[in-house]
């Protein structure tokens, strides 16, 4: 498994960035950058995104263990893990399988429960753009607009478009994704013994509905060291919509902890 990845910073804490679904480590350079001025920061392409390798299934089991993996590999004894939406879910999943790897955690919008998302949809969306056809990105946002009628969520799904011996082709591996949705919008089970005694926090968008008050008692269930943090006019990407104060949340949560 070779998972793409590019290192910030030098000193200070190791911080590994986990993107979410359709996504890539190029979505955080701007965070990481922030996060290196006294850390380490190692943002990674999950499998099946970016330039990582590609594989025949998708489950959050096998994805923890080839970021942790990838620790082992690179000589990292702990760091903190920071991942956002399923990226979270693979952070929480690398927490309760081996916590001893795993300083710190913190999960950017997402919680350790089922979802009922409509990522089909995109993927459809994707599916119906001819690659053989268009000649510019420009064709292929025009594609999307039929059924993607946001224009941020867009351009974030075009990052991955990438041209390639004479033709554009996604570099998301969309056929296993979309066969494996069900388990990526599940969370594993843990037995009631399991759980992460670590420092965690949660950040939470305020504009988001992906932490709500009945995801609380899985929370602190798995995670009893926990805390929730708001982060005040941000929406799901509450990285992108407020970076200063998603950086200053993760500074005070490592000073603090």
């Amino acid at each position: 498994m070779r998972l793409a990845y590019s290192e910030l910073g030098a000193g200070g804490e190791t911080i590994i960035v986990l993107h979410g679904l359709f996504g890539s480590s190029r979505n955080w350079l701007a965070i990481a950058r922030k996060l290196s001025v006294n850390n380490r920061v190692l943002t990674l392409d999950l499998p099946n995104h970016g330039a990582s390798s590609w594989t025949d299934s998708v489950s959050y089991e096998s994805l923890s263990r080839s970021i942790l993996d990838f620790m082992v590999e690179y000589g990292l004894e702990t760091a903190t893990v920071l991942g956002h939406s399923m990226g979270g879910k693979v952070a929480m999943t690398m927490a309760l399988t081996q916590p001893e790897l795993i300083k710190r955690l913190i999960v950017a919008d997402i919680a350790p429960v089922e979802y009922k998302h409509d990522n089909l949809s995109v993927i459809t969306a994707l599916e119906g753009v001819d690659l053989k056809s268009i000649k510019t990105r420009n064709d292929a946002d025009k594609h999307l607009m039929k059924k993607i009628p946001e224009p941020m969520v867009r351009s974030f799904l075009l990052q991955n478009l990438v041209y390639s011996e004479d033709q554009y082709k996604w570099r998301i591996n969309i056929p296993v994704i979309k066969k494996s949705l069900p388990s990526l919008h599940g969370f594993p089970f843990f037995s009631e013994n399991i759980f992460f005694n670590g420092p965690t926090m949660f950040l939470a968008g305020a504009r988001s509905d992906f932490i709500e008050p009945n995801h609380h008692k899985n929370i602190t269930h798995l995670f009893p060291k926990s805390s929730i943090v708001n982060i005040a006019g941000a929406g799901h990407w509450l990285h992108a919509d407020n970076p200063e104060a998603f950086v200053d949340a993760v500074f005070q949560f490592i000073r603090s902890s």
